[in-house]
């Protein structure tokens, strides 16, 4: 029953309901969450009874499957970044570097007919005035679904990329199931990602690419634990990078695990598969265009942000303007110190320690972003699933409440629903902590 409520409601959230319509979105939104919990409780039950079986997580992960194939031939209305997907993918095509040239200036010059871009489409863009900011993975992909789906068809481009989207997913589920089962956790916890509302909409539903950065850092985890192989391990963890930049974050992790000489070796080996995977995309007179791209995209936007808002309010008080260029600035360096700091506390060195300690770092950065859109939280639900936390799980709903932005045409946020969704997450992961560090002190008092 919960199951097909919930399918309902997938078709309900995705097909029928605009962004604009905060009020019914949420509710949907938290119904489905609702159901993910009521299942996840059942499945624990089971197992606590000893009466869950392989075969039963196996026709749940179906479900979670099933609940991704519904998503998959209607257009993202969550987002509208896929238009810029697809105005990439057709310059990728007529091999024009979207790296090399701003939207704008390819249809005020009259060029952009020539690499079948339309007004219409360039109409839909919101970053007509900046350089494409999608890593060289990314663009493959766009090109060959571009090239596949032909110009002026945007829905078969969608299903393409959709369908890469399942694959990668596919991917990530196996390999949490190797993981599970490689550092003695029961394989039902697959099912936090695999049944997550968040996971499901974001990924297939907005066509968002977590899901490749998430596939190949569990790989790139799994060679180097399971299969010992750091080379591998290198070449999967720059497909993770070249998906999204976001797994830099994890690289301090890596040299107490195969030591300085080797991560040497490690970020050598990224740097040679990064240059492939680029270079019918960037040469060096580009290479200064996509800098700019990110260093703006950071400088200058801000969403749903936590403490990030709260040095925003203490330079407005001491300024009295929004000095966004220097709380970036210093907000990334806070992040990157304590990363390094994470690192250097780190004792243990097996994959469970790995796993956890790089949910931590996940977890500092979206905390000390300017920018913190629904689908960021996606990797840490990832991590969750691994390591028994479930602060992220929490999140995973409540980060739904920064939709309401959505919902005017200024794009206004809510400050009270942001105070609330990080609040509630705070308080959830101190509770944790302090329940973890306290269980470990009681089993170390009975020890001795």
């Amino acid at each position: 029953m919960l199951i097909g409520a919930s399918a309902c409601l997938y078709i309900c959230l995705v097909y029928f309901i605009p962004r604009t319509s905060f009020t019914i979105f949420f509710a949907t939104f938290t119904a489905l969450f609702v159901a993910y919990v009521a299942i996840m409780q059942s499945v624990r039950q089971s197992y606590l009874n000893k009466s869950l079986q392989l075969k039963h997580v196996y026709l749940f992960i179906a479900a979670g499957i099933f609940f991704r194939l519904l998503l998959i031939p209607v257009e993202p209305n969550l987002t509208d970044d896929y238009f810029r997907f697809y105005w990439d993918g057709l310059l990728n095509v007529h091999y024009i570097s979207p790296y090399a040239y701003l939207p704008i200036d390819l249809i005020e010059n009259g060029l952009a007919p020539r690499f079948d871009l339309s007004e219409a489409l360039f109409n839909q863009l919101n970053s007509p005035k900046y350089f494409s900011v999608y890593p060289p993975l990314l663009q493959w992909l766009f090109m060959l679904a571009a090239y596949l789906a032909g110009p002026n068809n945007i829905l078969g481009f969608i299903i393409i990329l959709k369908i890469s989207i399942l694959c990668f997913e596919f991917g990530s589920i196996a390999l949490m199931l190797k993981i599970l089962t490689f550092i003695k956790k029961p394989v039902y916890n697959v099912l936090w990602y695999v049944l997550n509302p968040l996971v499901i909409i974001e990924l297939t539903g907005n066509l968002h690419f977590e899901a490749a950065m998430i596939f190949f850092v569990l790989l790139a985890f799994y060679w180097l634990y399971i299969k010992k192989t750091w080379l591998y391990a290198a070449i999967a963890f720059t497909g993770g990078v070249a998906s999204k930049l976001i797994p830099l974050i994890f690289l301090p992790f890596f040299i107490q695990r195969i030591g300085f000489k080797k991560t040497m070796f490690f970020g050598f080996s990224m740097g040679f598969f990064l240059l492939i995977l680029a270079f019918l995309f960037i040469d060096p007179p580009i290479l200064q265009n996509l800098f700019s791209s990110v260093s703006l995209y950071y400088d200058t936007f801000e969403f749903n942000a936590s403490f990030y808002y709260m040095f925003r309010w203490i330079g407005y008080q001491i300024k009295g303007w929004n000095m966004i260029a220097t709380i970036g600035k210093l907000t990334a360096l806070s992040t990157f110190t304590g990363i390094v700091l994470l690192a250097y506390l780190e004792r243990k060195k097996e994959l469970a320690s790995l796993l956890q300690f790089s949910m931590w770092a996940l977890s500092l950065y979206l905390l000390l972003a300017n920018i913190v859109h629904p689908w960021y939280v996606v990797p840490l639900v990832a991590f969750a699933a691994l390591n028994g936390f479930r602060y992220p799980i929490l999140w995973s709903w409540l980060i739904g409440l920064s939709y309401f932005a959505y919902s005017n045409a200024t794009y206004q946020e809510n400050m009270l629903f942001i105070t609330l969704e990080y609040v509630f997450v705070f308080g959830m992961m101190i509770y944790e902590l302090w329940t973890r560090l306290t269980t470990k002190r009681q089993a170390e008092t009975n020890f001795l």
